[in-house]
C-alpha cells in the first residue's frame, strides 16, 4: 500500500517533485501480508499502553491478539508486528487502565 503522487510546491523556484512530501514524518501506515500485520505509526501516546484486538467481522466479538504494547516516544516512528494474523478484522486500542 504505497501511494505516490505528483505535487507542485507553492514556493517559486522549488519546482515539482514526486513522492510523499517530507516523507510523511507523522502518521501511520498498515500492511497485512502472508498472515503478518504490521503497523508503523508515530501517533501513540507514550503514557498509554495499547493492544491489538481481532474479530471475524466489524460487529463481531473482539478478542485480544497482542497486549502490552508500549506507547511511542516523542513522535518517533515505531513498528508493531503481529504474526499469525488470520482473522478478518483488527484494531489498535488503548489497553484498560492505560493511564
Amino acid at each position: 500500500m504505497n501511494l505516490r503522487r505528483l505535487e507542485r510546491t507553492l514556493s517559486p523556484g522549488e519546482g515539482n517533485f514526486v513522492g510523499d512530501p517530507l516523507a510523511r514524518p507523522f502518521g501511520s501506515d498498515v500492511t497485512w501480508e502472508d498472515g503478518v500485520l504490521t503497523i508503523r505509526t508515530s501517533q501513540l501516546d507514550r503514557a498509554t499502553s495499547y493492544r491489538i484486538e481481532a474479530a471475524d467481522g466489524p460487529e463481531g466479538r473482539w478478542e485480544v491478539a497482542l497486549d502490552g504494547i508500549a506507547g511511542g516516544r516523542d513522535y518517533h516512528r515505531q513498528t508493531i508486528v503481529l504474526a499469525g494474523a488470520t482473522r478478518g478484522w483488527y484494531r489498535l486500542v488503548e489497553a484498560s487502565g492505560g493511564r
